[in-house]
């Protein structure tokens, strides 16, 4: 009988808790749980020869050498993941909490504390890294297509995207 009774006041401890929940402390779980330093750290990593190329022209504009090596971008790369973390941790927690139902946050922060949910933030960064990969592999090609598909609805729709035709038609070759 008494394990019945433990039994029941720990089931029912769990349905009351998550009941009586703080919706913002859910919203804090969720956040906590989609924006981790792995996954941003992975975003930054996908966007490092962006960056890099983006100092070297600003270098460049002011006549400054860029860094001869990897270990200036890579304490940037590190410092920004964790400035952005800090900045936009209350951001995505008011997000959560105003475009969510408490009960939504509710059962999105019992997943992220479940087993499949802390699996799932933890394969997240190479879900990321992997589809990055297919992104840049498929880049090119998609670009083409796009290009063509621009030029016949710009023909077929009489869009009229720049004025001067042949300056429409050399943007169009470039995708190409």
């Amino acid at each position: 009988m008494r394990k019945i009774i433990l039994w029941y006041s720990i089931m029912t401890m769990c349905f009351v808790s998550n009941a009586i929940a703080d919706p913002k402390d859910d919203a804090k779980v969720i956040a906590s749980a989609s924006i981790t330093p792995e996954i941003l750290e992975e975003t930054f990593l996908s966007l490092r020869p962006s960056v890099v190329a983006s100092l070297s022209r600003a270098y460049s504009e002011r006549n400054i050498s860029p860094p001869a090596t990897d270990e200036f971008y890579d304490l940037l790369l590190e410092e920004l993941t964790n400035v952005i973390g800090e900045l936009t941790q209350d951001v995505v927690v008011d997000y959560y909490s105003n475009n969510f139902s408490e009960n939504e946050l509710s059962e999105i922060a019992t997943f992220f504390r479940s087993d499949a949910g802390q699996a799932y933030v933890s394969r997240t960064p190479d879900m990321m890294r992997q589809m990055t990969e297919v992104t840049n592999t498929f880049a090119l090609e998609a670009i083409r297509i796009a290009a063509n598909r621009m030029e016949s609805r710009i023909q077929e729709e009489g869009l009229v995207v720049v004025e001067d035709p042949d300056h429409l038609s050399r943007l169009l070759d470039v995708l190409k």
